[in-house]
């Protein structure tokens, strides 16, 4: 069971130069609470000191659980982390028309230079597009477009078959750096579907290396990384559904994600250009309730592939390093 303990809350803003310090006491958890949401847990007896980091990025709440080290050295690393969080939504946010994969899509019929953060982006996605048989594809990005997800409907330029594959972008090194060419004008790339757990890898990597070795990193309850031995030595709580068989899985050095056919907090009669679609078939997901949560080393692999089980019913390969249980309504 994951237990609530006593936390030094920050809470912070991206880019923002004021913070509030203050302490909460130790209690159950809310009832009704978000599943997902990592937790801490103390020995029995004892509670331990963890400090919890709070703020906003990439389009959730962000917060940052961590056990040990200096409070300025950690204040430093957490203003550093949220500034890098915001820096990578400003490159994968496909509802910011101001956005480098906004620009992308909206640019040359040939497609652009691009970042070389962008272009490792791509080439995560591309790769997990391929292992995955197609069932997580960046390039359903104009499937979505055409129902309306990012706001005005874009009808379709071509038939989704000349749109929609592994194969309908191509990343070139140039000499200026990369280069990023659609094979379709009407080819539009979604990153959403990994971009938190793409962010929450590098922002892992960049904290570990400003020093802080027993953390967790929650974005917005549907994307996670821990790292390190956790509050007792067990790990890090995390949370599952209601409904899962486990109530709660230990992370130490993994990450985990869920994803959801219908968002539990929303009912799906009042849901319109719903967020799912079955690159393979193009056809929309149906609205269940269903959520799909994985377990692995890599915060991108679990995004990708609870996004392929959850829209196209992937199995994860045996190479993947990554487990997927389901919990809901098939």
């Amino acid at each position: 069971m994951c237990r609530a303990v006593t936390l030094l809350l920050l809470a912070a803003s991206c880019g923002g130069s004021e913070a509030r310090l203050a302490s909460e006491a130790s209690g159950p958890p809310p009832p009704g609470g978000d599943p997902g949401r990592a937790a801490s847990e103390a020995p029995p007896g004892e509670e331990a000191a963890v400090l919890l980091f709070s703020g906003r990025a990439l389009g959730v709440e962000v917060e940052l659980q961590v056990l040990e080290g200096d409070w300025g050295q950690l204040s430093s690393a957490q203003r550093a982390a949220m500034a890098e969080l915001s820096r990578l939504e400003d490159i994968a946010n496909p509802w910011d028309s101001g956005s480098e994969l906004s620009r992308w899509n909206d640019g040359p019929p040939a497609g652009g230079r691009v970042s070389p953060e962008m272009a490792e982006l791509v080439a995560a996605a591309q790769r997990l597009c391929r292992e995955s048989g197609g069932a997580f594809d960046p390039t359903v990005g104009a499937l979505l477009a055409a129902r309306g997800h990012y706001g005005e409907p874009i009808p379709l330029a071509a038939d989704p078959e000349e749109l929609v594959g592994c194969d309908r972008v191509r990343l070139v090194e140039t000499p200026d750096g990369p280069r990023l060419e659609r094979l379709h004008p009407g080819v539009r790339l979604d990153l959403s579907g990994i971009a938190k757990g793409w962010a929450a890898d590098r922002v892992k990597a960049q904290l570990v290396a400003a020093g802080v070795t027993n953390a967790c990193l929650d974005l917005g309850s549907s994307t996670i990384v821990a790292w390190g031995p956790g509050p007792d030595g067990r790990g890090w709580c995390y949370r599952l559904p209601a409904g899962a068989a486990e109530e709660s899985w230990w992370l130490r050095d993994e990450a985990a994600a869920t994803s959801s056919a219908t968002p539990a907090s929303l009912d799906p009669a009042d849901l319109t250009g719903m967020h799912l679609v079955d690159p393979r078939s193009g056809a929309d997901v149906p609205q269940v309730r269903r959520s799909v949560v994985t377990r692995g080393r890599s915060a991108l692999d679990c995004d990708a592939w609870a996004t392929a089980i959850a829209a196209a019913g992937a199995t994860p390969t045996g190479g993947a390093g990554v487990t997927a249980l389901v919990v809901g309504d098939e």
